[in-house]
């Protein structure tokens, strides 16, 4: 699914779809529940995994794909899935990744429903969380050994503290440690965590994805291996699906990410600036 033609900047590959049907410019919205087959044998060859013809929207429609496929590019990612909001991808992470009696490492001042999910719904499994100082490599590296998941955010959502991505998955890596890493506010445009050797990438697409505080998702990007782990294991059967019509709501957004994240920056410094000057 991730794209390998690196001479396109990401502005270009944004504003084009590759997987459009009749010269369509905008991706078709598929708002089907269901697909039929031209032939027995192609429905034969559909479920021995030998096609990738899509069968039903809850596990595959082809406007979801599109966007899965842009997202890997946008990531670095080999692999992507698209929930109905941004804690449905973290809970399909998590809860595909961890069993009874393991422990998750997750940063302080993490997003309020990703502290509630851990402290309410993984302790009730068994599965217990230590907090730990994102700044502190030290700390991270205390806790890591035998832990099963390292779940960070950076910036952080309370106090916007971030951490050092390279040297954090080097130690994880070592510890064999699953990273997993919220990049809702930074999107890919300002950074790209597959790079510094994070996992899987979660978004809450409802925000700088989405653009347009019309749409509510979540997305995950990430390796092939842990992707299929929990498409075989996990996101079917929590059934926190996207719509197409969503799907396409998004893609529209992606069009105007670069546009939209260097304006939201030279708005931010602004303000901080004209604070800065104002402030005792």
């Amino acid at each position: 699914m991730a794209n390998k033609d690196t001479r396109l900047s990401v502005d270009t590959l944004l504003v084009h779809d590759q997987r459009h049907s009749k010269g369509a410019v905008a991706p078709p919205i598929y708002q089907t529940s269901l697909f039929t087959f031209d032939s027995y044998q192609a429905m034969v060859d559909r479920f021995r995994g030998d096609t990738e013809q899509a069968v039903y929207s809850r596990i595959d429609n082809p406007t979801v794909s599109v966007l899965l496929e842009k997202m890997c590019q946008l990531e670095g990612g080999e692999k992507a899935l698209a929930f109905s909001s941004g804690i449905a991808a973290i809970s399909n992470a998590i809860l595909g990744l961890v069993k009874a009696g393991d422990r998750i490492v997750c940063v302080r001042h993490c997003y309020p429903d990703t502290y509630r999910l851990l402290q309410l719904i993984c302790a009730r499994f068994g599965v217990t969380t230590q907090f730990v100082d994102g700044t502190d490599l030290k700390e991270i590296e205390h806790a890591l050994p035998g832990a099963k998941l390292l779940y960070l955010e950076s910036p952080t959502t309370q106090l916007f503290e971030e951490q050092d991505l390279n040297r954090i998955a080097t130690l994880a890596r070592a510890a064999d440690v699953i990273t997993v890493i919220d990049n809702s506010w930074a999107t890919p445009i300002f950074q790209k965590p597959i790079e510094s050797g994070i996992d899987l990438v979660v978004h809450s697409a409802s925000k700088y994805i989405s653009g347009h505080s019309d749409t509510v998702a979540g997305l995950l990007v990430g390796t092939g291996a842990l992707i299929d782990k929990l498409t075989s294991e996990t996101t079917p059967y929590l059934g926190a699906k996207l719509s197409a019509q969503e799907a396409a709501l998004l893609l529209r957004g992606l069009r105007t990410l670069p546009l939209r994240l260097q304006r939201h920056q030279t708005s931010a410094l602004v303000i901080a600036k004209r604070l800065r000057n104002t402030l005792p």
